[in-house]
């Protein structure tokens, strides 16, 4: 599912089971996977860096969690997934996360709303139907950037720790809202807040 935008990817996957996995005297006949969350994407990658190089089981640990989490199946239930399973899973949810965004006009917007259906909850348990966003600051920066860490590449799980920040900063959101984002509408908005970035270093005014 390489390379597949997101209008293309299915909102949703059910693997049946077959023989179903039986746990506790219970069975799981299917696995349901959706569109993975920024918080269930990081938390996924947090697997790879808590593992400093990444090795085979490092990536098996990432893969394991991160079906788990948006399945909502128990880790004993992931565990016993046979590997064809878990790499139909995996590779569903993967391509949530690098697909690409749709092309937009070069000319850059100074605002952005991201329409959010359904909503989210609220820490108050209101919704949030959008979030407004605007060019960031360079102290919002600055403080989103703090997360990346000390290293030349930053890994996985702090990048998106660093998008979430900055996405919490610049629409004056809580963690709860931004950690229930679609994937998608997290890339959309950090798109649109890196573009202010990209805009001036292509222009020569950073």
């Amino acid at each position: 599912m390489d390379d597949t935008s997101a209008d293309e990817i299915p909102e949703t996957l059910v693997i049946t089971l077959d023989p179903p996995i039986e746990v506790n005297k219970a069975l799981f006949a299917e696995l349901s996977l959706r569109e993975p969350t920024l918080s269930q994407v990081r938390d996924a990658h947090m697997k790879l860096d808590d593992a400093g190089l990444p090795s085979i089981g490092a990536q098996r640990e990432y893969e394991l969690a991160f079906v788990a989490a948006v399945s909502g199946k128990p880790r004993i239930v992931v565990d016993a997934l046979p590997v064809r399973v878990l790499r139909e899973a995996v590779g569903y949810l993967e391509s949530w996360v690098k697909a690409p965004l749709l092309d937009v006009a070069d000319e850059i917007e100074t605002r952005l709303t991201v329409e959010l259906s359904p909503p989210l909850k609220g820490p108050s348990g209101g919704e949030v139907h959008e979030l407004v966003l605007r060019e960031p600051t360079g102290g919002e920066m600055r403080k989103a950037e703090d997360l990346l860490g000390k290293q030349s590449v930053p890994l996985p799980g702090p990048v998106r720790r660093y998008q979430a920040r900055l996405i919490e900063l610049v629409a004056g959101v809580s963690p709860l809202v931004v950690g229930q984002l679609p994937i998608s509408k997290s890339k959309e908005a950090i798109r649109f807040l890196e573009g202010f970035e990209r805009s001036a270093q292509a222009t020569g005014t950073r």
